[in-house]
């Protein structure tokens, strides 16, 4: 059976209220392994989920053992946010223009709304500083980011990790940047496809306003590299 979005939240809901990952649904007692009993029957899925996530990279998420507190250097918040969205937008500028940036990856993250902090780690990669309004609260991301997969003119991927410690949160994703020449080659346009997780506070705000920041992010990002673009261009003509 698959498991949605929607029944991976419920379930961690449902652990979340006993203050630990514990377990008495039978056919799972052997593999979560907590002895504690529960004084409310846990739908199987959320027996699987909890497994299936204790085998997965998300090293922060507290599935088992005590309950999380504050300070203890656990996220304070188990609720995991997942989306993948895909918008196809158009830049005036040639591909062969716009894949010049990739020898200037400062300029090209300087774009992104709300960075600050750039770090140089790699010829492809960086670390910066994310700030960003994500519903009631300003979330501060540290970003790791890594450019990969580049086939000039056509293609590239943006691999982004983050926390911000002080939410409790950490976010992962994918972008993957697909070109296609526009206008008879005078236009570019651009299909993103990117795959979002979020672990802690910030991905219990809903799939409305997480999606749409993300996406917002994305978005403005490419509208400033246009800019940046017709600036350069003013700027040798």
């Amino acid at each position: 059976m698959e498991v949605t979005v929607d029944a991976v939240l419920g379930a961690i809901r449902r652990l979340r209220k006993v203050g630990f990952a514990g377990c008495s649904h039978s056919a799972n007692r052997g593999s979560c392994r907590t002895g504690a009993a529960v004084k409310f029957p846990l739908v199987p899925e959320a027996c699987r989920l909890a497994i299936q996530l204790r085998a997965t990279k998300l090293r922060n998420t507290p599935l088992t053992g005590e309950p999380v507190r504050a300070g203890s250097g656990a996220f304070p918040t188990t609720e995991v946010y997942g989306m993948k969205f895909e918008k196809t937008v158009r830049i005036g500028a040639p591909p062969a223009e716009i894949w010049g940036l990739m020898d200037d990856i400062e300029a090209v993250a300087l774009c992104i709304p709300g960075i600050s902090n750039y770090k140089a780690t790699g010829p492809k990669a960086f670390s910066a500083l994310l700030t960003q309004r994500v519903g009631p609260v300003t979330a501060r991301f540290k970003l790791t980011t890594k450019l990969t997969d580049l086939d000039p003119l056509k293609s590239v991927t943006a691999v982004v990790d983050g926390t911000d410690t002080g939410l409790g949160s950490s976010v992962h994703s994918e972008q993957v940047f697909a070109f296609t020449e526009a206008d008879d080659g005078a236009a570019t346009e651009i299909a993103i496809t990117a795959d979002v997780r979020m672990v802690g506070r910030v991905a219990t705000f809903g799939q409305r306003i997480v999606g749409i920041k993300a996406e917002q992010v994305v978005i403005g990002s490419l509208a400033n590299v246009s800019r940046l673009l017709e600036e350069r261009r003013a700027g040798s003509s």
